[in-house]
């Protein structure tokens, strides 16, 4: 088992951070394990620590082994291997292509890369590695065809004055029901039958 001798400032440095971390939601792991120190300069056991933590004696060990390696400094940092994705060996290829072939949409790329490269991915994972390359989502225009034309702009009028105007001079009477509708978004729940 590794000795551990911690020092005042360190204890009150990992205590300090453990409080930073705890108010920012920071990584748990980090947090453990300078709440761990706080514990062991107080003489706490390692068993106890483990207790108290909810972790396994070993990983206490293994964290005192950090500590002793490398002080404060290693128990701030996370060292796991991110997986590399398959997608990155065709990094230049797909970039190609998407440049080439201008998609619509994600899951144009998703089917693609199916086709071209024979590698199997989710809308999610592929959405995710496209970002990564730096490319980022158009924004559309809020009408079909692009920009506003004259002559939509006159079917609005047209459209205003010979049938939702003399409707709503109805409505004003008495002699009509006016009901608000909106296509783009659905009511769910409680509203669900209502218009």
């Amino acid at each position: 088992m590794a000795a551990i001798e911690i020092s005042k400032t360190d204890a009150s440095e990992a205590n300090m951070l453990r409080n930073q971390l705890e108010a920012k939601h920071k990584n748990p792991i980090i947090r453990d394990r300078f709440h761990m120190i706080c514990l062991l300069y107080k003489g706490f056991r390692r068993g106890e620590c483990a207790y108290i933590l909810g972790l396994r004696p070993n990983t206490i060990t293994k964290y005192v082994r950090l500590y002793n390696d490398g002080g404060l400094y290693l128990l701030r940092r996370l060292n796991y291997k991110k997986p590399v994705s398959k997608l990155m060996e065709h990094k230049e290829q797909i970039c190609e292509a998407i440049n080439n072939i201008l998609p619509d949409c994600v899951s144009a790329i998703r089917e693609w890369i199916r086709q071209e490269l024979g590698i199997e991915r989710s809308l999610q994972r592929v959405r995710i590695f496209i970002k990564e390359l730096g490319f980022r989502y158009r924004k559309t225009t809020p009408f079909p065809g692009g920009e506003l034309s004259e002559e939509w702009l006159k079917g609005q009028e047209v459209f205003k004055t010979e049938t939702l105007f003399p409707l709503l001079r109805k409505v004003a009477c008495g002699s009509a029901d006016l009901l608000f509708l909106d296509s783009a978004h659905f009511v769910q729940g409680k509203f669900e039958r209502f218009l």
